[in-house]
């Protein structure tokens, strides 16, 4: 990988294989070369700053050669040295990205970065004449971030020739390595032992060193963009015992399961049950089209997800159930989706529809989102997703603050369980948005789960899905005069 000489270059890894001690030996060289680099993380607190001191300042300081070339100022962000900068920034910040010139940028752990940042960082490389640029992460969904690039990529992975056979083999899983035991408690585990899947002999975890010493990167493809793929069954400190303590748990943990295929395989998984498919979305037609006229005298909700068009979701809404959450006691009927080229036309909605509630996105155009909530005040409120809100709670009054990832499971939930119903000429683009939201499994700790949705392509049709959901309560609480709370 050192040796890789594409302008861009790409890995994909596990967790804990020396990725990022690769790339920052790579920055400190173009320093050494008399260039300037830029190495991004995540965030900037903690990420880039955990990093930088951790990584950066230690290796620096244990080398004789560095400690001269750099500056004594222990500067978070910004590493000096006679012959070019460092500069060590969170994706977090627009400004951060805005700033510097650079004839090298590190994307490390690209997975966990705004999509719609990292163009702007590329920008940073327009003005050299020499420029470069690595992508690292281990892996999410397949097709987003880090696996999207691979695919262009040559993809090289790691073979060597097996000592026993000298066949060239690659370690993966389930094909190299031998389960041993029932169940992530059971001690049997420990017999647990990698092996060639050619001549299925025993390859000693111990012996690591001397059989992997030969192995290269063999590319898969022919491509500009250099590739490297590797996983932990190559690790010196991940045991076959471990790994098999590690797939067990997986079959009854959705969070060790994400963990497995993610950090330990550094496969891009997607998990059954963990987006919507066009199945689901067909198996909720309804007989009837959008160009039918709109009920009288039912309840209408509209959300409307703001980008280059205005994307927006007519539903109608019924009770069937008793229940103590008001979006699961009531199924949601779509009329209508559709884009609008303006705000103005959303009064066009409001003739059509006469809704009692719309719910408009708060950003990026919140001047004409809170001019429409002026003129039509109570009717058109706005939504703006916070991290504090930990459930589907809304707080606010013009502007609704709510948890995004609680109403995404509200909202796509009904697909799966058939509580919507939707028009036989709903557009492929809508389902297309409603599939692009990926659920991935996070643990919190030994007990607690939680998830997030990845936005794996174009998705406003969804938030606008989600907008008219929220609308909901809002609108009943709006025709009783009360606090939607007090009528759960």
């Amino acid at each position: 990988m050192l040796d890789a000489e594409a302008d861009v270059c790409v890995g994909q890894k596990a967790a804990q294989l020396g990725y990022s001690t690769l790339t920052v030996g790579i920055t400190l060289k173009t320093i050494a070369d008399g260039r300037n680099a830029l190495y991004l993380l995540p965030t900037r607190t903690p990420d880039a700053s955990d990093f930088s001191i951790t990584r950066f300042d230690k290796i620096i300081d244990g080398s004789d050669y560095l400690s001269t070339l750099f500056t004594k100022n222990k500067n978070v962000g910004v590493k000096r040295a006679a012959s070019g900068t460092i500069y060590i920034r969170g994706m977090n910040s627009n400004s951060a990205l805005k700033s510097v010139d650079v004839s090298l940028i590190v994307f490390d752990e690209v997975d966990e970065m705004p999509p719609e940042k990292i163009p702007l960082a590329q920008q940073r490389l327009a003005g050299q004449l020499i420029k470069k640029s690595w992508y690292i992460s281990t892996p999410t969904v397949p097709d987003y971030g880090i696996n999207a690039k691979l695919k262009e990529s040559t993809e090289s992975h790691f073979f060597f020739p097996c000592p026993s056979c000298s066949k060239h083999i690659e370690l993966t899983y389930p094909d190299n390595l031998e389960l041993c035991g029932e169940s992530h408690t059971d001690p049997d585990c420990a017999k647990s032992y990698l092996k060639c899947n050619e001549c299925q002999v025993k390859l000693p975890h111990e012996a690591k060193p001397e059989f992997l010493a030969p192995a290269k990167f063999v590319p898969q493809r022919v491509s500009p963009i250099d590739g490297f793929y590797i996983n932990q069954l190559y690790s010196a400190t991940v045991t076959p015992e471990e790994f098999t303590r590690a797939v067990f748990r997986a079959q009854i943990d959705l969070a060790a399961e994400q963990e497995l295929w993610n950090s330990m395989l550094g496969l891009a998984k997607l998990l059954q049950g963990a987006r919507i498919e066009f199945e689901d979305v067909r198996s909720c037609y309804g007989q009837y089209t959008m160009l039918d006229p709109p009920p009288r005298g039912r309840l209408i909700t509209i959300g409307i997800d703001v980008g280059k068009l205005l994307h927006y979701c007519v539903d109608t809404w019924a009770f069937d159930r008793p229940c103590a959450d008001i979006n699961l006691a009531a199924t949601a009927k779509t009329l209508r989706v559709g884009t609008l080229t303006s705000f103005s036309e959303i009064k066009n909605l409001i003739t059509d529809f006469n809704p009692a509630q719309i719910v408009i996105d708060s950003e990026p155009e919140s001047r004409k989102a809170l001019e429409m909530a002026a003129l039509f005040p109570g009717l058109v409120r706005l939504c703006k997703f916070v991290r504090s809100e930990v459930d589907n709670t809304i707080t606010g009054d013009i502007i609704l603050k709510t948890n995004r990832t609680a109403w995404l499971d509200t909202a796509l939930s009904r697909y799966k369980t058939r509580r919507i119903t939707v028009p036989l000429d709903l557009p492929q683009e809508f389902m297309d948005h409603i599939k692009a939201l990926v659920r991935r499994y996070v643990r919190k700790s030994d007990s607690e789960i939680s998830s997030q949705y990845l936005s794996t392509g174009p998705d406003h049709y969804t938030f606008s899905r989600v907008y008219s959901e929220i609308a909901f309560p809002i609108a009943v609480a709006r025709q009783h005069n009360r606090d939607v709370r007090e009528l759960l």
